[in-house]
């Protein structure tokens, strides 16, 4: 396996011995996490307007420099 490439599964899917360019496998979860996103909002379990507060929330917590 070259060193630009990485392995990766997606959902339910069977390993494979697959491998993707780093880009591949950014846009396949890239992918996945948006369909995400919006079934929870379809089933009203959470809006885009949350998910954008705790995302900020977790970078302050991940870029605070007393991070314990």
């Amino acid at each position: 396996m070259s060193e630009d490439r990485v392995p990766y599964n997606v959902g339910n899917q069977k390993p494979k011995q697959k491998t993707a360019t780093i880009e591949e496998a950014v846009k396949a979860q890239a992918i996945v996490q948006e369909a995400m996103i919006n079934l929870l909002e379809k089933k009203g379990l959470l809006s885009k307007e949350e998910l954008l507060k705790e995302i900020e929330r977790i970078k302050i917590l991940i870029d605070s420099p007393n991070k314990n």
